[in-house]
């Protein structure tokens, strides 16, 4: 993406739609620039919105639309990532893609809602915050940016506790489940 070797990068991978509040994360982003020279946002993915959120961005500085990526390039670019952003305004039962950016060992900032608060501990692994507050979003993560004791604990955090959702782990649980209910 030819980021300066400084740059503190916050990600956003997935689809381009009013559900996954890539709007709220243009937002935010736009204030966090004010505090936060050093930042760009990269958001990847594809979606009706994007044509839409492209203008929004626009008038803002450091702002990165990648299109869809080649699996590999996109985990690439979220393991050098700072932390990753997940501002969906709806439940979402379990995003494989906060999943991997815990694996990779990312903080996490993500909305309230659904099965997220299962997947990000709060204030260990990442933060959560109440979808549709911008102002929250960006506090939150300009806090990750500015602590790097928090985000080293977190990345140790994020990569322990990723494992917990592997499937290695999982999948006796849910053929023990099965099991039980044929009987």
């Amino acid at each position: 993406l030819n980021l300066p070797s400084n740059a503190k990068i916050i990600t956003y991978f997935g689809r381009l739609s009013y559900e996954k509040g890539v709007d709220i994360l243009i937002s935010s982003f736009k204030s966090l620039r004010q505090v936060c020279k050093d930042a760009y946002l990269v958001i990847g993915g594809e979606g009706f919105l994007k044509t839409r959120l492209e203008r929004i961005a626009r008038s803002i500085k450091n702002v990165v639309f990648t299109g869809p990526f080649p699996r590999n390039l996109q985990l690439a670019t979220m393991a050098q990532s700072d932390v990753f952003v997940h501002p969906t305004r709806y439940p979402d039962a379990c995003p494989t893609v906060i999943i991997e950016a815990m694996a990779l060992g990312v903080p996490i900032v993500a909305s309230k809602v659904g099965g997220i608060p299962e997947l990000v501990v709060d204030e260990k692994g990442g933060c959560l915050v109440e979808p549709n507050v911008p102002k929250d979003l960006a506090s939150k993560i300009f806090s990750i940016l500015t602590d790097e004791k928090f985000t080293s604990e977190a990345k140790a955090f994020n990569q322990k506790w990723s494992r917990r959702f592997d499937i290695a782990h999982l999948g006796p649980k849910i053929v023990e489940l099965y099991e039980m209910a044929m009987i």
